[in-house]
């Protein structure tokens, strides 16, 4: 709990497999994603425009949370 902020650690692969299977498990939004390649100092980072300032058009979709609950 202390380190993720939930029970349990993320579990990226499994989740990927799951969204292809059943995308309705899953919620999120489109945004732009870009990755700065300019700037010295924050090269390769990447920028998400979550409130739509820049202006460009939605790229990638960014699943923020989800209904999945794994049972063991």
């Amino acid at each position: 709990m202390a380190k993720y902020g939930s029970e349990g650690a993320p579990l990226h692969d499994p989740c990927v497999i799951a969204y292809l299977i059943r995308p309705e498990l899953f919620s999120g939004r489109h945004i732009n994603v870009e990755i700065e390649i300019s700037s010295p100092l924050t090269m390769g980072m990447t920028v998400a425009d979550w409130w739509g300032v820049s202006g460009r058009e939605p790229n990638a979709l960014f699943i923020g949370g989800g209904h999945v609950h794994l049972v063991t």
